[in-house]
């Protein structure tokens, strides 16, 4: 339950699992798949600096909420090595 929610309260959830999180469904209150709107503002949210930073200007998020959660060392390719024999 979500808290400081008063009792009795009833409450919705949605998980949207499509990174990042995008500015203009925080600003629209409005989380939109296909033909299917849920209007709406997230609880926590994901993304790259930037996004985040645009948030926090937009003070659309509490900032001492923000916490670092991924550093990113760089990209790897692998190639799977063909079998001889």
């Amino acid at each position: 339950m979500q808290l400081n929610a008063p009792a009795g309260t009833k409450l919705s959830v949605c998980w949207s699992t499509s990174p990042p999180v995008a500015i203009d469904q925080v600003a629209n209150k409005t989380l939109q798949f296909k033909n299917l709107n849920l209007e709406g503002r997230p609880t926590l949210a994901v993304g790259p600096n930037s996004v985040m930073n645009q948030l926090i200007a937009d003070d659309s998020v509490n900032l001492p909420s923000v916490a670092s959660l991924l550093t990113n060392q760089g990209n790897v390719i692998l190639i799977r090595a063909e079998k001889q024999g």
